[in-house]
C-alpha cells in the first residue's frame, strides 16, 4: 500500500505506535501473500515444462532415428524458420526404394527440427515468464523492506518520544505534589 494512501494519526512526536505496528503487519502479510503467488507462477511453469518436455520426448520418440540429433542451439540464437514438410509422397508404379527411402528421411528431419524449435521457442518463453515473476518479486521485496526499515525508525523515534514525554510528566507530577505539601504546611 502506497504511503500517500494510508493515513497514520498523528501523536505527539510522530505518529500513532499501534497505526504503524498494523501497518507494518499489513504490509508483511501482502509481501508473504505475493510470495506466494509467485512461488504459484512458478510451480505452474515448472508443470507446463514438464508437460511440453514430455510431448517433445513422445515426438521425438515417434521418429525415425536415423542420425544422431543435433545439440540444441544456445538460446541466445535466433529462431530459425522451420522447413516446410513436404506433402507425403505417393508411389508411382516403379516404385524406387531408395528414393522413397531419402524422402522419409528429410521429412523426419524436417519434423525433428520443428520440434527443436518449437522446444527452443517454448523454453524461451518459460525463462522470460520465470526472469520477469523472479524480477517483480526482487522488486517488490526490495520496496517492502525499505518501507519495514522506515517504518522501523519511526517505530523508535515514537518510542523516544513517548519517554521523553513520560519524563516530562512524571517530573510535572512531582512538581504539582511538592506544590501540594507546601500548600499542606501553611
Amino acid at each position: 500500500m502506497d504511503e500517500s494512501t494510508y493515513h497514520f494519526r498523528n501523536s505527539l512526536g510522530g505518529y500513532h505506535k499501534g497505526d504503524v505496528t498494523a501497518y507494518i503487519e499489513k504490509t508483511a502479510t501482502q509481501h508473504r501473500s505475493e510470495i506466494l503467488e509467485y512461488e504459484k507462477k512458478i510451480a505452474e511453469l515448472q508443470d507446463e515444462n514438464r508437460s511440453l518436455q514430455q510431448q517433445l520426448n513422445l515426438l521425438m520418440m515417434s521418429t525415425p532415428a536415423i542420425a544422431p540429433a543435433p545439440a540444441p542451439a544456445p538460446v541466445a540464437e535466433p529462431i530459425p524458420e522451420p522447413a516446410p514438410v513436404p506433402a507425403p509422397v505417393v508411389p508411382a508404379e516403379s516404385t524406387d526404394w531408395e528414393h522413397l527411402e531419402l524422402q522419409a528421411y528429410r521429412r523426419a528431419e524436417a519434423v525433428e527440427r520443428h520440434a527443436n524449435t518449437r522446444a527452443r521457442e517454448l523454453y524461451e518463453k518459460m525463462e522470460d515468464l520465470c526472469n520477469g515473476a523472479l524480477d517483480d518479486f526482487h522488486a517488490a521485496d526490495t520496496a517492502v523492506k525499505q518501507a519495514i526499515d522506515v517504518m522501523m525508525e519511526q517505530a523508535v523515534s515514537l518510542e523516544t518520544a513517548y519517554q521523553t514525554l513520560s519524563a516530562a510528566l512524571n517530573a510535572s507530577r512531582e512538581k504539582l505534589s511538592s506544590l501540594t505539601d507546601l500548600d499542606e504546611i501553611d
